[in-house]
């Protein structure tokens, strides 16, 4: 082979890998999405069936543990103090000025 075509295969050669690599990453977003969309739907499922569980049973509130950390799954919103607890910390920081 001669040096001319010998920097052409080169060249040849970086431009699949670059269009490879360019594909690669395509995928490998393809593939995020499409597990982010399932673990959504998952999750979206669960809500739905413990929001219609709860019904029947009235609980206040449904945890779910994993060795990870600690999930609610429901909640009453009768229960949320959300709202009370932004006001109290604006207070507070207003004060402190």
């Amino acid at each position: 082979m001669t040096e001319a075509e010998v920097n052409a295969r080169q060249q040849e050669l970086q431009q699949m890998d670059k269009t490879f690599k360019s594909k690669e990453q395509m995928m490998n977003n393809e593939m995020q999405d499409e597990s982010m969309k399932k673990l959504q739907d998952v999750k979206k499922k669960i809500t739905d069936y413990l929001a219609e569980y709860n019904k029947a049973k009235g609980y206040a509130f449904i945890l779910g543990n994993n060795s990870d950390m600690l999930s609610m799954y429901y909640k009453d919103t009768a229960y949320d103090i959300t709202a009370d607890l932004v006001k109290g910390l604006n207070e507070l920081y207003k004060a402190k000025k």
